[in-house]
């Protein structure tokens, strides 16, 4: 095959909005499609690899998965190796579970399914995973191991049957995908179904310049450099438009990978865009683009751990320059080393990387299984202090019975929906409050509240839902949970709600705020909405660590919050809990670390000892306690 400068010039274009938009720099907020980019690249490159070979009859499933042997295996194993140690130096102990599990996985190419599944209720920050990033590695993997096959199955059927097929499953993909983006994001983003049709838009590339055999005739010059310009337009458009709102993958991902898709057909040597990609600098860029991107992701999350607060600006540069360093070496000594066949035979990297990939795997089932010979005997014991506040807290919270989050006693929505019942007056030694409380977990953090202080009422929640829907994407099962809240609140005559949210940044608006304000309280006649928790930032590293807390609350969000609303008409029937006065107030009894009892499980959610504490101040403030005196005032009349 002959090489194409301008396509390692791509590679580099697909790298560096990923580096840009990890380290938070807002101009690359759809860096993230980089990985899009990469995804074309590989199937045009593989593909057309195996189609030459096999129009030259020299294809073998050996050869194939030697080459992606050497191409891999070498960078990602020096990049595992690297990180065991800076775990076991810095990582607690549940972080260091997390990417023991990482280690095995990526082992054995399956990270994006891993990943997946652990985006759940307690997943740790994104940004802390030092193997987070090979989910995409993974992907590429799953999809090699199933494409030759499907080419030697189908190789007699000739190229107009295979192409009619790829079409079917290419389509199906996106069709899939868009479904996703709403019903199950998550998946979506890590799994090979709802990500093959990227990889089979490079497919349909290499087919095209296979059997057109001339890549210069595809179209007159003046078009080709138009359509070349036009896929640096639409990449940049992704890049540069695209933020965490875009619903993606799905329709919205056609946009970057037609526009690669534009510039490989396209960006000839004698276009501008093959002359600018071709440069020697940018080509230097793709030459180490894969060990660019293994390399910043560990540093990046290893920095953050260490640091225990945000990094600056000129911290993300310095890092961003290691990257670039490291990868150099890498590429320079372990990748282009491994490429060598007269330096390393098949044999060798066949039996060496079954070898690592089992030695990784015990070690890291090693390391799950037997956390507390890695870590020190007092933060192993104050870790396990806290996994059992958590395991207290999702009973109070009634977890699978009256919140839906997938754990508890019904893990499933619809039977979770089918056996909800937590409803005012269950609880016989409760007084009873007739009023529904409706949102996210720190809703139920408010119930297991006003619970343990004697207080009964409707509830129902479900994990990571808003209290509107236009926000950001959310689970399908929150609309559903809403409908049937107010549904009941309706049919039992109930008039008062208290709504409590974790208001992420994407919801920190005024117009979403307004709307929230304006459903709201068009239907009841009392309406309580809880401000943003206060952030108990690195709590618990500072626990394990020291057995105390010292850091104060970041109160970020709830100053956005206060800022916002000075800016937008409340409704008079309206009335806002300060979680600020009843969580941290200056008195030293209300902060939320005391006596060596952890009053949160994590950075914003509530122990059992905490929530009986914010119990005791949400019934004393003014607004509360006048609605418990006129609902009794009801009774006696």
């Amino acid at each position: 095959m002959k090489y194409r400068p301008e396509i390692d010039g791509l590679r580099s274009i697909a790298v560096l909005p990923v580096l840009f938009f990890h380290a938070g720099f807002s101009l690359f907020s759809g860096g993230f499609v980089g990985v899009d980019i990469f995804f074309v690249i590989s199937g045009y490159l593989i593909t057309s690899i195996i189609l030459n070979e096999r129009i030259a009859q020299t294809f073998t499933i050996t050869n194939f998965y030697e080459r992606r042997a050497r191409r891999i295996l070498p960078a990602l194993f020096t990049i595992i190796l690297f990180c065991i140690p800076l775990a076991l130096s810095l990582m607690t102990p549940g972080e260091l579970k997390d990417f023991a599990l990482s280690i095995i996985a990526t082992s054995m190419f399956s990270s994006n399914i891993l990943f997946w599944q652990e985006a759940g209720y307690f997943a740790g920050p994104n940004e802390l995973k030092p193997l987070l990033h090979t989910w995409s590695l993974a992907v590429e993997e799953q999809y090699y191991l199933l494409f030759p096959l499907f080419l030697a199955l189908t190789w007699k059927l000739g190229f107009k049957w295979i192409i009619g097929l790829l079409i079917i499953a290419a389509s199906s993909s996106l069709i899939l995908s868009q479904l996703a983006t709403s019903n199950f994001p998550v998946a979506n983003f890590y799994l090979l179904p709802t990500r093959g049709w990227e990889l089979l838009i490079g497919v349909f590339v290499a087919f095209y310049l296979v059997t057109k055999n001339n890549e210069s005739s595809l179209l007159p010059h003046w078009l080709s450099e138009l359509a070349a310009l036009l896929g640096v337009f639409l990449i940049g458009y992704a890049v540069l438009v695209f933020d965490s709102l875009t619903p993606f993958p799905g329709l919205w991902a056609l946009i970057p990978c037609i526009g690669t898709a534009l510039i490989i057909l396209f960006a000839t040597p004698k276009t501008f865009v093959g002359r600018f990609l071709s440069l020697k600098i940018i080509v230097g860029v793709g030459l180490i683009s894969y060990s660019l991107y293994l390399w910043h992701q560990p540093l990046f999350a290893f920095a953050r751990i260490y640091s225990q607060e945000d990094l600056t600006t000129n911290a993300y540069f310095f890092l961003i320059f290691l990257s670039f360093l490291f990868a150099y070496i890498s590429w320079r000594y372990v990748e282009k080393i491994f490429r060598e066949k007269n330096r390393i035979s098949a044999n060798c990297i066949f039996v060496g990387s079954g070898m690592i990939s089992l030695l990784l795997v015990l070690l890291g089932g090693l390391i799950y299984f037997k956390t507390p010979l890695f870590v020190n005997g007092e933060i192993y014991s104050r870790s396990t202090q806290i996994e059992n506040l958590k395991i207290g807290r999702l009973d109070n919270i009634q977890s699978g019975i009256c919140h839906f989050n997938g754990l508890g006693k019904f893990k499933t929505f619809d039977e979770f929906l089918h056996n909800w019942s937590c409803l005012e007056g269950d609880e016989k030694e409760l007084t009873t409050l007739n009023i529904g409380v409706f949102g996210d977990s720190h809703s139920s953090d408010v119930s297991m509240s006003l619970r343990l202080n004697g207080i009964d009422f409707i509830q129902l929640a479900g994990a990571n839902c808003e209290l509107m829907a236009e926000a950001r994407p959310q689970p399908i099962y929150c609309n559903r949970i809403r409908e049937k809240f107010e549904q009941t609140l309706k049919d039992r005559g109930v008039t008062s709600v208290l709504l409590a949210n974790n208001f992420n940044y994407e919801e920190l608006n005024a117009q979403n705020l307004s709307k929230i304000f304006d459903y709201w309280s068009t239907s009841y006649a009392n309406v309580f909405i809880m401000s943003p928790m206060p952030e108990a930032i690195e709590l618990h590293r500072e626990f394990l660590t020291f057995g105390s807390v010292t850091k104060p609350f970041s109160l970020e969000k709830n100053k956005i919050f206060y800022d916002l609303i000075s800016t937008v008409k409340i409704p008079s029937n309206i009335i806002i809990l300060d979680s600020r006065i009843f969580l941290c107030s200056q008195a030293s009894e209300h902060c939320f670390f005391k006596d060596s009892e952890l009053r949160m499980v994590d950075e914003t959610h509530l122990s059992i000892i905490g929530a009986m504490k914010f119990g005791e101040l949400l019934l004393e403030s003014n607004s509360i306690k006048a609605l418990i005196e006129n609902q009794q005032m009801l009774r006696n009349e």
